[in-house]
């Protein structure tokens, strides 16, 4: 992954995660001590920021450093729909590879069909 690409999903993981957690760019900035300019410029990936500061984003977000770079989960900003999905991971979790791809296939065709 380019790096270019990387800073620009970081930024979407941490607005997402910001927005879950109902904190503006301003509160962010004040918990982990620095500019509201920062906090953007790292949310709209123009610039990345030392480990530092993400061990501080992490925590003032509330989930853990690894969970700050799941870059490929989504974060809904409707929570009810982010309860449903994460119901949705519980209930596949600790299933077999086969199984999880079974079902996501299922879903996939579900979800393409007119009736929706």
């Amino acid at each position: 992954m380019e790096s270019d690409e990387l800073k620009r999903l970081f930024g979407l993981r941490v607005q997402g995660l910001r927005r879950r957690v109902g904190m503006t760019q301003q509160q962010l900035a004040d918990a982990i001590g620095k500019s509201l300019d920062t906090v953007s410029n790292v949310e709209r990936g123009i610039s990345s920021t030392r480990i530092e500061t993400m061990d501080k984003i992490a925590t003032v977000l509330g989930v853990s450093l690894a969970e700050l770079f799941e870059l490929d989960v989504p974060v809904s900003r409707d929570k009810e729909t982010r309860k449903a999905v994460e119901r949705l991971v519980r209930v596949v979790e600790g299933e077999r590879a086969e199984t999880v791809e079974t079902l996501t296939k299922m879903a996939e065709l579900a979800l393409s069909l007119p009736w929706r």
